[in-house]
């Protein structure tokens, strides 16, 4: 069955522990990954998976799966270095998909291992001993566990992610589906590195299991779910989503309160626990919700090719603005903004936490948003600006500063209480102005004085005991 994937979707797993026997002795090089590299990456896959079929085969009693030295295992006594490993050794081959027969691929049932051959969708599968490989591409019978040696075999230089990201450039790969479930798989892969390709990628996680244990699942998922949607349908869908009991997630770490890798683990028991107060549960932060500013619907105006990528990037930034992942970072010469990069593009919001808002402000060639910035106000300039003037009441009264938090909230509302805000200035929010308002507001503070409050200019706080910022 010839295996001709054109869809924008890569569905991407891992290997299996239980593999089927047998196998003849052709090598279809065409159907291997390697036929896809360039020559100087495919060369470099292959001095690598030399590498470690090294490893493999070396008699360390270091390198074992639980108590067996991996070179003992059965799977690897007729293990040689055949053209797969960059060898010229005769070996026996079989496909990786009807090779491997673990969790996952028994999940897909027999008929359900045929889809992704007949799918116009990408699968590809990481492998401790062969890296990134096809689901047609033969493969020897093996056992590698991704022990830590292995894995710093494929993390050195980055190569799987090279491999990863020319795939996705030859292919023009618009979307990843991450079914790997086991973290060590998972962390091969630099995935900023990817975000840098303009790919998006879904993590999937289970509502009941983690780790090996949610293959099943994901398996079934697949095969029951994912393989059936459309490339616009799985292209299309959002940075946060359900099938069943898989969530799909741009985030790469489960959701707060399920099952996670590692929790099971035991920890030494607290000889002299700590008795809690009882409280009020923790409360849940509602969803970011997405406002925009007349500049970022301008912008959109004069862009509306690329609508549907930023409308992608807008919900993937409201599922958590502020942390930094991927292609999104905070910018270090404008605090309070951050940036979403989208190719030569580029995305500034700034989160507004009170509200739970996230306003989109620029949108527009890098160069273009950076220059515009630099002329711009929002409402964490503003405090700035505020708080600049406010400076010199430092040479104050002591009355003056204890009045200043009761006059900053009465101008501008209340104020951060994150640094860099002195001490005298801590409240709960920074204040919102107009993004195209001004950037300061007079401010009038009572010193003490019986004629109360009266507004001044800076240069006449000096000649009088009322100030005004």
């Amino acid at each position: 069955m010839s295996y001709q994937p054109s869809s924008m979707v890569l569905f991407l797993t891992n290997c299996s522990l239980h593999k089927d026997a047998g196998g003849g002795e052709e090598y279809d090089e065409s159907q291997a990954i390697t036929s896809a590299l360039p020559e100087a990456l495919r060369d470099q896959l292959l001095e690598r998976r030399a590498s470690v079929f090294q490893l493999v085969k070396k008699n360390d009693p270091d390198f074992d799966w639980q108590g067996t030295p991996v070179s003992a295992l059965e799977h690897n006594r007729a293990l040689s270095s055949g053209r797969d490993l960059g060898g010229r050794h005769a070996a026996a081959y079989l496909p990786a998909l009807g090779r491997y027969q673990g969790r996952f691929f028994q999940a897909l049932g027999a008929t359900g291992k045929r889809r992704p051959l007949e799918s116009r969708h990408h699968t590809l599968f990481l492998s401790g001993l062969y890296g990134l490989l096809r689901p047609t591409e033969p493969v020897q019978l093996y056992s590698c566990p991704l022990a830590p040696q292995v894995a710093e075999q494929w993390r050195k230089d980055a190569l799987l992610t090279d491999v990863l990201c020319e795939y996705i450039r030859r292919f023009g790969i618009a979307r990843i589906i991450d079914l790997t479930a086991i973290d060590a798989y998972r962390q091969l892969i630099d995935w900023e590195k990817v975000a840098a390709t303009n790919t998006d990628v879904l993590h999937c996680f289970d509502v009941m299991a983690a780790g090996e244990s949610a293959l099943t699942a994901f398996g079934r998922c697949m095969a029951e779910e994912l393989i059936d949607l459309t490339e616009d349908e799985l292209v299309g869908l959002p940075f946060e989503h359900r099938l069943g009991t898989v969530i799909l997630r741009s985030l790469g770490q489960t959701v707060e309160g399920l099952p996670s890798e590692g929790a099971n683990k035991a920890e030494p028991p607290d000889p002299s626990p700590a008795i809690k107060p009882a409280g009020d549960p923790p409360t849940s932060h509602p969803p970011w919700q997405p406002a925009h500013t007349k500049d970022f619907q301008k912008d959109m105006r004069t862009r509306m090719d690329m609508f549907t990528k930023v409308s992608r990037a807008t919900l993937n930034i409201c599922l958590d603005p502020m942390t930094p992942r991927g292609p999104i970072k905070p910018l270090v010469r404008s605090a309070g903004r951050w940036r979403y990069r989208l190719g030569d593009d580029r995305i500034v919001y700034w989160p507004d936490r009170p509200k739970r808002r996230v306003v989109f402000e620029l949108f527009g060639p890098r160069g273009d948003v950076y220059d515009r910035l630099r002329h711009s106000r929002h409402p964490i300039t503003s405090t700035e600006c505020v708080l600049r003037r406010l400076a010199f009441l430092e040479h104050c009264s002591m009355i003056a500063r204890m009045q200043l938090p009761r006059a900053l909230e009465a101008a501008c509302g209340t104020i951060s209480a994150s640094p860099p805000w002195p001490w005298w200035a801590r409240a709960s929010r920074p204040p919102r102005c107009a993004a195209s308002g001004p950037c300061w507001r007079t401010i009038r503070v009572r010193c003490g004085t019986p004629r109360g409050w009266r507004r001044a200019s800076p240069s006449m706080a000096r000649r009088s005991r009322t100030t005004s910022i």
